[in-house]
């Protein structure tokens, strides 16, 4: 298990930035209203073309119902009006395409997906109960160069079920910059338009990939989340704080004890999922390794004595907590009990500038079952409860470079089995 990916992945919920790249998603008449302010995290409404008939305004739809399917899984969503009227009564703040309302967003080279609900409105804003003049969708590069588009039909819908099945449009982008993500009511020669769009959602994707579901977006993109990634070396490292008991004698501590919860296997949003082997019960540790990862985390530059040379571990502490640790039952069910604390003083983590994967080499296995790497002293606990983890200071250990910390856990389990049906 890596702490870094999966242990304080599962450590409850943290603020995270949203798979959604556009800002506002569910409220496109946040428009600008003077050129100064920031264009990026807002919507722009693109200024009429001379002698235009027709212009764009956009209006808040916060009196009509949300897409059901799927749920928005941050909470919230929102409904925006496009709607065309006459040129004399609309304004707009940027040199574009007429008629659109657009984000510039900045792209990496990749493919995306951009994805809405719609529905047909009329001019006076009821529910529309008969064809529609076509929308539109479209991506500009920073000219306004067009990269793709497309001119849907918006839902003919009824009072029930009012809205469109999820529209998608995949894009693809071959060089970093700028880009504009567009919607109009209509196209430039067609009739005037009126259509609601819900839950507008920009994100990166495989080839091929289809949208996830819809998480909203406002000034920010910071959303709380119960998957908590730490993303680099220096988030792991950042998780510890540094105390010393005594002169000489320091440690980094994690600040959050990292949960196990075997109750949680088999669900989509376990950090364990394909980890630990799901469908069984009454999971309980046999021994426990410990890896730290990176280059030249130790390094003898400081001490170079043949003891350190000699020494292909940095010692550390885990204390495991099952003071009220489920235990998953046969039948699916949770119970809990009391077994305690139980730590692991002084342990010796591999470091050795290895790597461990599953399966484990030959060479790797060697080193992880030495004597005192290898360590017996949770046998018989149940996996599930929370630990926490100190790796004690020591000249040559070189905190800076350290990546990530594996937990390489021996475990046993009871599974099912089922009688034959004859008896």
């Amino acid at each position: 298990l890596s702490l870094r990916d999966d242990l304080l992945a599962a450590s409850g919920y943290c603020l995270s930035d949203s798979p959604n790249l556009l800002f506002y998603s569910d409220k496109l008449s946040t428009v600008v209203s003077t050129t100064p302010e920031s264009p990026e995290h807002r919507w722009q409404l693109h200024r009429c073309a001379a002698g235009a008939t027709k212009c764009l305004s956009v209006l808040p739809g916060a009196a009509l119902a949300l897409p059901k399917d799927p749920p928005d899984v941050s909470g919230h969503g929102g409904v925006t009006w496009l709607r065309d009227q006459p040129a004399a009564t609309a304004t707009g703040t940027l040199d574009g395409p007429a008629g659109l309302l657009s984000q510039t967003v900045s792209l990496n080279p990749g493919t995306y997906v951009l994805s809405w609900w719609d529905q047909a409105r009329t001019a006076t804003g009821d529910l529309a109960t008969s064809s529609s003049t076509p929308y539109r969708v479209a991506v500009y590069d920073s000219s306004f160069a067009l990269v793709v588009g497309d001119s849907p039909t918006a839902s003919i819908g009824t009072t029930a079920s009012p809205w469109s099945t999820r529209r998608t449009m995949a894009i693809t982008i071959a060089s970093k910059g700028d880009y504009h993500i567009a919607f109009g009511a209509s196209g430039a020669g067609d009739a005037a338009g009126s259509v609601a769009l819900a839950d507008v959602q920009l994100e990166p994707t495989p080839a091929g990939g289809a949208a996830s579901p819809y998480v909203g977006t406002d000034g920010t993109r910071t959303v709380v989340s119960n998957v908590c990634k730490v993303q680099t070396g220096g988030d792991l490292r950042a998780a510890f704080d540094y105390r010393c008991t005594a002169p000489g004698t320091c440690f980094y501590e994690l600040d959050k004890a990292f949960v196990i919860d075997t109750g949680t296997l088999g669900t989509p949003t376990t950090s364990l999922q394909g980890k630990v082997a799901a469908g069984n019960f009454n999971y309980r540790h046999i021994d426990v390794s410990v890896n730290l990862v990176g280059t030249g985390v130790r390094d003898c530059g400081a001490t170079p004595t043949p003891s350190c040379y000699g020494s292909g571990f940095t010692e550390y502490t885990l204390a495991h907590d099952a003071h009220h640790s489920g235990i998953l039952g046969y039948g699916g069910t949770v119970q809990f009990f009391d077994f305690g604390d139980a730590p692991i003083e002084h342990g010796k983590a591999l470091s050795a500038e290895r790597y461990i994967t599953m399966p484990v080499g030959s060479a790797d296995l060697g080193l992880l079952n030495q004597p005192g790497i290898l360590k017996p002293e949770f046998r018989g606990r149940p996996l599930d409860g929370s630990y926490r983890l100190k790796i004690w200071d020591s000249p040559a250990l070189k905190w800076s470079r350290l990546e990530d910390i594996q937990v390489i856990l021996h475990y046993r389990y009871w599974s099912r089995i089922n009688k034959s049906p004859s008896k």
